[in-house]
Formats: C-alpha cells, sequence, structure tokens
C-alpha cells in the first residue's frame, strides 16, 4: 500500500502555498502512504476520550469522499463495532463517531 508521493516538476512548486508544499515533501519523506497515515490516525483516535476525537471524527466525515472504499468499509465497521461494544469513548466521542457514520450514509448500530 506504499505509494510513494512525487513532488510537482520543477517550475509548479510555486503555485503551491508554503503549506501544501511542506506537507507533500513531507508525505514524500515518509516510508507511509498519506492512506496509511490517516488509517493509523483513526486506530489511535477511535475509543480515545479528548476533544481531539471529535475534530478528527469530523475531519474524517468531511473527508470521506476522497478515501478508497476498502478503507472506508474497515473504518465503517471499525467504528460501528466499538460504538456496540462501548469502546468508542465517551457520549461526546460516540456522537462524532455516529457523525461520520451517518454524515456518509452508512449503517448505524443498534442502541
Amino acid at each position: 500500500m506504499n505509494t510513494k508521493i512525487e513532488l510537482p516538476p520543477e517550475g509548479y512548486a510555486e503555485y503551491l502555498t508554503g503549506e501544501a508544499l511542506a506537507s507533500m515533501r513531507l508525505l514524500a519523506a515518509l516510508r507511509l502512504s498519506a492512506s496509511e497515515i490517516l488509517f493509523s490516525a483513526f486506530r489511535y483516535y477511535l475509543g480515545r476520550r479528548t476533544i481531539a476525537t471529535c475534530a478528527f471524527a469530523d475531519d474524517l466525515a468531511a473527508a470521506w469522499e476522497h478515501i478508497d472504499e476498502p478503507q472506508q468499509k474497515m473504518m465503517a465497521e471499525e467504528i460501528a463495532e466499538a460504538i456496540a461494544r462501548g469502546r468508542a469513548g465517551d457520549p461526546c466521542d460516540v456522537q462524532s463517531w455516529q457523525r461520520v457514520l451517518s454524515a456518509n450514509d452508512l449503517e448505524q448500530p443498534p442502541p
């Protein structure tokens, strides 16, 4: 799954903002793909009890259409399982994970 990120050809970098270019350079230097980093972050946040979980879940819901389908399926299954088993964090965290599922028309676990 390690898809190497390539920097833009010479001359195109000037069209990127400093932050975008810095992000591309960082991703190019890492051995993990952006998808692998995202999934690692997802696994880290699922079940945590912190406001950062809510922020991550909101960003995940917004970026969902850009995530490949097998990864979406795995994340949705893990979210539903964590909620069903009471391991998705505090009530505010659970609500954030439920928003990921509902924002993307995914099946909600039973209450």
